[in-house]
């Protein structure tokens, strides 16, 4: 195409005339002519034709170099059948027209998105991002790795529902516990049972229970369903040792074999005064680990409220060898000499 016009620009001066064929040429905004041989023969990059396109939209001149164009290529086409007719150019030219309109229709959206500008690929097209839109691409890159750092840490490092649980139970009984025998996990606190009164702080449970409440579901992690069974128990009111009964025979059920769950199963039997069993459920605590000082400790309680003097002086005795802390062991101590006052033959 190419080559024909230029040899039609020469040796067509006196029916066309140079200036005619390429009269965008005479303006220094218009594209060469030799791009706009390639607009035409889709040679073009997609954006520089959008550029190319949007230009024709508004130049007459360039328009009018296109269209003879157009008719060169027709009657080169068509030597053998006469004249190119007006009316061909025309349907050539309007096609162009529309695609113009079309591409700068397409070129207003794309201004009005802004930095959102999204440029469709082409076989052919070496489109890449602006060196400034890559710069904003690695910023932000870097701004969302320096942010998660500390949101990676933040999550990795806050306690779980069950040590938040825990937190709060162990306040919650710090004054002192609601029943003789102790739950495991636990730091000692005096009995409020042996000192008469009552110490619920039910603000500190309340906390500890709603951290736990999911766990009341049987598929939730055993670590959090215990930590339910230790609120309940601690607590110990109403249906609480029923309910921490219910939720412990469940994990015993299904992970045999934890000392701590055996002492827990026993010190809700206790509550529920079953000595006997309380009692059984220790000793399995005792056996799976041997020096369980929670598990020691509530055997001698449970056999003393059995009416076992003589074993829970024993059991009493065995608990203060694993030298456990000054007011427990003094707690265990006074229990003793309550005991032998009971038993003059062990005096």
């Amino acid at each position: 195409m190419k080559t024909y016009v230029e040899t039609c620009s020469t040796s067509r001066k006196d029916e066309w005339g140079l200036l005619a064929i390429m009269g965008a040429t005479l303006h220094p905004q218009c594209p060469g002519e030799n791009v706009l041989l390639a607009f035409y023969e889709r040679d073009l990059s997609s954006w520089k034709r959008a550029r190319i396109e949007k230009h024709l939209s508004d130049c007459e001149s360039c328009r009018d170099s296109v269209a003879r164009m157009v008719s060169l290529s027709r009657s080169s086409e068509s030597d053998e059948s006469g004249p190119v007719s007006g009316d061909v150019i025309g349907n050539q030219l309007g096609r162009i027209l529309a695609m113009a309109s079309d591409d700068e229709d397409r070129l207003r959206r794309t201004e009005r998105q802004g930095t959102k500008t999204v440029v469709a690929w082409r076989p052919g097209t070496g489109f890449t991002l602006p060196l400034s839109n890559r710069a904003l691409v690695v910023t932000a890159a870097l701004f969302f790795i320096l942010l998660s750092v500390p949101v990676v840490f933040w999550i990795q490092s806050r306690p779980s529902a069950t040590q938040q649980a825990m937190r709060a139970l162990d306040i919650a009984v710090s004054p002192g516990r609601n029943a003789e025998t102790v739950v495991s996990g636990l730091r000692y606190s005096p009995s409020f049972v042996l000192r008469g009164g009552s110490g619920h702080d039910d603000l500190m449970f309340e906390s500890a229970l709603s951290k736990v409440a999911f766990a009341q579901d049987p598929g939730a992690p055993t670590e959090a369903r215990h930590a339910l069974a230790r609120v309940w128990l601690a607590r110990n009111t109403g249906n609480d040792p029923q309910n921490a009964l219910g939720v412990l025979n469940d994990i015993e059920k299904n992970q045999p074999g934890n000392a701590a769950i055996q002492n827990d199963i026993g010190v809700a039997q206790f509550e529920l005064d079953r000595f006997t069993d309380a009692t059984s459920s220790f000793n399995k605590a005792v056996e799976l680990s041997p020096g369980f000082r929670e598990a020691l400790f509530n055997r001698a309680i449970a056999e003393k409220a059995d009416g076992k003097y003589a074993e829970a002086v024993r059991s009493f005795e065995e608990f203060i060898k694993t030298n456990p802390e000054s007011d427990w062991r003094s707690e265990a101590e006074r229990n003793v000499s309550r005991l032998r006052s009971l038993l003059p033959s062990l005096n």
